[in-house]
């Protein structure tokens, strides 16, 4: 289905474009190639998650298609609302009302392409943190087993062989086969936990084991994350990583393989503030069928002996049938992602971090629709859901990124 991976957020209703005269239509080449380009290409290109959009006449073709769709909200999908907290590359999930008229006045007056401008695509038109200082593979290709579910998860132990720790700045996630890697996360490892080394990789579960540190995560929608300057991530002398695949296919993907990784750029020096990621969220909830808005989510008070928390990003996780995604911290506003979308799971690393103190009211509230409308239900008909790690159970998750005094 095209478009279904436009990046972006909602945005105030546009005002409707005029009939224009030919002198007035807007051209590809001049007014909407620049809008493709800061919101979209980053999905729609052509190792991305969608149908490439890098060739003009491609997107003069479904003009119409994209006009309507970004007018009735569609496209671009939700984001988290800068109107929250703004955060680093919010501009790219987003398009302004005045843009949304230019598409549309566009489409309207036939989607002409125009002269040549000689505008020229930005290297950041698709975010990347290459060349990495590290990467880390799996060793072999792997083509998923799915169940009749249509989930599989993988395993492969990496080991970075570093005599020293190393300090991560950025991380960015290198997928191999976006049709069917649903997820993935990597854990370091404690030296004494006992992880298998076979190349192939192992099964395994999507919560990780006992002695598995969540160190960083990637979902759809994600792209690299750049650390503050200031403070990075550690990976610990010697250091053992588990990267955890999962893998989602829905019966056209069969034999499929998929090669993925990560790429880190790192500093030498320990920075000023060590990173770690702090997960908040809660597995105890039970969503009935047919039930279009139940919440469920954590609400408490800071503690002085939890120690002051600079929150610097944070990466909202829930599945298919999830709706809203809130969390805010004394009177801050941290993360407003409504409606969710589960194909457009953004971190959002804010320009101005938030700072939770002791006697801070912390809330976190996610919102499913499981009835038979809603947009993703894979019950049919709609059954009582409970937490899962699997595509067709649900999850409730704030990993929020940042340090302690």
């Amino acid at each position: 289905m095209l478009l279904t991976w436009m990046l972006g957020c909602p945005v105030a209703d546009p005002v409707p474009a005029d009939s224009a005269t030919d002198a007035d239509v807007p051209t590809y080449n001049a007014d909407i190639r620049p809008i493709v380009d800061r919101a979209c290409l980053r999905c729609h290109n052509a190792d991305g998650i969608a149908t490439s959009f890098e060739d003009p006449a491609f997107v003069q073709a479904i003009a119409a298609t994209i006009a309507e769709r970004v007018k009735n909200g569609e496209m671009p999908p939700p984001a988290p609302d800068p109107a929250c907290r703004d955060y680093e590359g919010s501009e790219r999930m987003t398009l302004t009302a005045e843009e949304i008229t230019t598409i549309g006045a566009w489409a309207e007056g036939g989607a002409p392409l125009g002269e040549d401008v000689g505008y020229a695509t930005g290297d950041d038109a698709i975010p990347t943190i290459a060349p990495y200082d590290i990467e880390l593979w799996q060793q072999v290709a792997y083509t998923p087993d799915f169940v009749e579910d249509g989930n599989d998860y993988r395993c492969f132990l990496l080991e970075l062989g570093n005599e020293e720790p190393v300090w991560v700045t950025g991380v960015e996630p290198i997928i191999g086969n976006p049709k069917i890697v649903h997820h993935l996360v990597l854990y370091q490892v404690d030296d004494d936990v006992e992880v298998s080394d076979d190349p192939s990789g192992f099964e395994c579960g999507g919560l990780g084991e006992s002695g598995w540190d969540f160190w960083v995560g990637w979902a759809p929608g994600g792209g690299p994350m750049v650390l503050p300057e200031g403070t990075a991530m550690r990976l610990d002398d010697n250091a053992r990583l588990v990267l955890n695949m999962h893998y989602y296919g829905d019966g056209t993907r069969a034999g499929e393989s998929d090669l993925s990784g990560y790429g880190f750029t790192t500093q030498a020096e320990e920075p000023e503030h060590a990173a770690i990621v702090y997960p908040l969220g809660t597995e105890r909830f039970t969503i009935p069928a047919d039930e279009p808005a139940y919440e469920a989510g954590m609400d408490f008070t800071w503690q002085a002996d939890y120690g002051t928390f600079h929150v610097q990003g944070v990466f909202p996780h829930m599945h298919l049938l999830g709706r809203a995604f809130e969390m805010s911290a004394g009177p801050d506003c941290m993360v407003d992602a409504t409606p969710w979308d589960f194909h457009n799971q953004v971190s959002a690393f804010f320009k101005e971090e938030v700072v939770i103190n002791a006697g801070d009211d912390v809330s976190l509230t996610c919102t499913w629709d499981n009835s038979a409308d809603s947009p993703y239900q894979y019950n049919d008909p709609p059954e009582k859901v409970r937490f899962g790690e699997e595509s067709n159970a649900e999850m409730c998750y704030a990993f929020t990124y940042g340090w302690f005094e």
